[in-house]
């Protein structure tokens, strides 16, 4: 094992700089649609590096004001609503430096809460026409809708009183849009179109989910969003890349090695950084066997977090590892459903989530794919 060597590669987290690779097409079209305030639909499979995409944004752009916000894994609309709030505040102050402005906030909520006997569950203050919180006592019980409403519209409020302008970047947006259904999406879509200082990025790794919202005439976003679709890297974009960066940090690769390091990670952006991380600890000489050693590691590595997903998605029915663990070897649902002794006709509900939520697509009529080619060899390896 090497150590206390360059890293060539950086894995688990939104990558910037020189470990980012290519993307400059849809960073550019991207930046170009926010800065004239158009809404945007932008798709990827997980691991594609569609956050990574975003973060390059942010740092490039200042008007409008962008703002980030994670909607994955968000308990309920009260959560979010806080999350969003906060996020916008926050991204205000850091791209203004108006410290009044924070200032202002605390010293009228201290005031406000100061004056309230009753145990405080939510707020409802304003400072001007650009700040609210709605503020509850524990008697009132407060529509949830109502305070999601509120802190979408608190960007436009404090654009239009501060003249200034958002961006609101909802990643895993699929996660809240397929939970909170189509009327959240109705609400949503009547806020949107109302607002005139606030723009949206709407980010998702389902690709059914994410389509259907713009290309589905009975969505409440139809035809309303410009869609950019993140795929795989192109070949030689990848080969070019991980040839610069491994000699870049003195390791020696050869162009057979490196189409070898293309077949194990198909080009996805999340898998061709791990890949190089986990090799370029083995060793300074990257060999074929380095490679194959590595993408064993990688499977190991990525173990508790597949395990984890399964174990949520059995949680609401066992069926849905069954799905999977069948389509890891088989494409149509009759092959699927004879592998696992079950009647996937009658599990049409559980199958139309998995795709919702992005772990498979369909490809033609009664056959499916698993979206992500690891998980695909992960499950074939551990489950019979």
């Amino acid at each position: 094992m090497q150590s206390n060597m360059k890293t060539p590669f950086k894995a688990g987290k939104p990558v910037e700089d020189q470990y980012f690779i290519d993307r400059e097409s849809e960073i550019r079209e991207l930046a170009k649609q926010i800065k004239s305030m158009s809404n945007v639909c932008l798709l990827g499979l997980r691991r594609m590096g569609k956050t990574s995409i975003l973060f390059k944004v942010v740092k490039q752009i200042n008007d409008p004001i962008p703002i980030y916000v994670n909607c994955y894994g968000i308990p309920d609309k009260r959560r979010f609503a806080s999350m969003l709030s906060d996020s916008i505040r926050d991204g205000y102050i850091t791209y203004t430096g108006d410290g009044k402005y924070k200032t202002a906030i605390k010293r009228y909520v201290k005031e406000s809460v100061g004056k309230i006997a009753y145990q405080l569950t939510d707020m409802d203050v304003s400072i001007g026409q650009y700040f609210k919180i709605r503020m509850g006592i524990k008697q009132k019980d407060i529509d949830p809708d109502i305070i999601m409403e509120d802190a979408f519209n608190y960007a436009e409020r404090l654009g239009k009183s501060k003249g200034k302008r958002f961006v609101l970047m909802l990643d895993e947006f699929q996660d809240i849009g397929s939970r909170w259904g189509e009327d959240f999406l109705k609400r949503l879509r009547s806020i949107v179109e109302k607002q005139k200082n606030v723009c949206y990025v709407f980010c998702g790794s389902s690709i059914t989910f994410m389509s259907s919202l713009v290309e589905d005439a009975k969505s409440p976003f139809y035809r309303q969003l410009y869609k950019i679709a993140v795929k795989s890297l192109p070949g030689k974009d990848v080969k070019r890349f991980v040839k610069r960066r491994f000699q870049l940090c003195s390791y020696v690769i050869s162009d057979e090695v490196i189409n070898k390091f293309m077949e194990f990670t198909h080009s996805i952006p999340d898998y061709v950084q791990r890949l190089g991380l986990i090799a370029s600890h083995i060793s300074k000489d990257i060999t074929q066997d380095v490679i194959e050693q590595a993408y064993e590691d990688m499977l190991i590595e990525l173990d508790s977090e597949f395990r984890e997903m399964l174990s949520k998605l059995n949680q609401r029915s066992g069926i849905y590892g069954a799905i999977l663990t069948g389509l890891s070897r088989y494409d149509s649902l009759s092959n699927t459903g004879r592998f696992i002794g079950y009647d996937l006709g009658k599990a049409m509900r559980q199958i139309t989530y998995l795709q919702k939520v992005g772990l498979i697509e369909k490809t033609a009529r009664g056959r499916y794919e698993i979206t992500d080619p690891i998980l695909m060899d992960w499950l074939k390896r551990n489950f019979m």
